[in-house]
């Protein structure tokens, strides 16, 4: 939040005198010391690792091995989807810059995960919180499943974006 109000106060040529570059530099740094596992690569989630990377929030030098710990664990597990709303759009940003599309794809649509694949393979409109629910509920055709389904593709803006498929300004 601070990196962005550094960035809107620049653009609209607001005075800056509040410091949020160095303000967001220092939060930054508590949160890597306080939360980061250093010896293991991560923060513990697959969703805070992905955030981290996609903002920048790792210590110095440890991009490569974050990732890497993320991209190990993701596979080790049978590539479960356990990202949700907020996560999601940033694991799919850092999967596909990082070129591991085939990745994010085994993640996104995994059969034997709750994933968008269990959306569509059930005629939900969000993805179950686990698959004994979806067995539960059954197909959609027998009630209603969610209303929520716009929050749930917020991330397929960040995901085309990141694929090329929108033209930068």
């Amino acid at each position: 939040c601070l990196r962005m109000a550094d960035e809107m106060a620049k653009g609209l040529g607001l005075p800056t005198e509040t410091n949020d570059a160095q303000h967001a530099s220092a939060v930054a740094k508590q949160f890597v010391e306080e939360f980061y596992d250093k010896s293991n690569h991560t923060y513990g989630y697959d969703g805070s690792d992905a955030v981290a990377l996609s903002l920048g929030v790792y210590p110095e030098n440890e991009k490569e091995a974050l990732l890497s710990a993320l991209l190990a664990r993701l596979e080790r597990r049978g590539y479960p989807m356990t990202t949700g709303i907020y996560s999601s759009p940033h694991l799919a940003k850092v999967l596909v810059e990082s070129g591991h599309w085939n990745e994010l794809m085994k993640v996104f649509f995994n059969p034997n995960s709750p994933s968008y694949r269990t959306i569509i393979d059930d005629g939900h409109t969000t993805v179950p919180e686990r698959l004994t629910s979806r067995l539960q509920v059954g197909r959609a055709e027998k009630g209603q499943s969610s209303l929520s389904h716009p929050m749930h593709c917020g991330w397929l803006r960040i995901l085309f974006d990141s694929a090329g498929l929108f033209p930068r300004k």
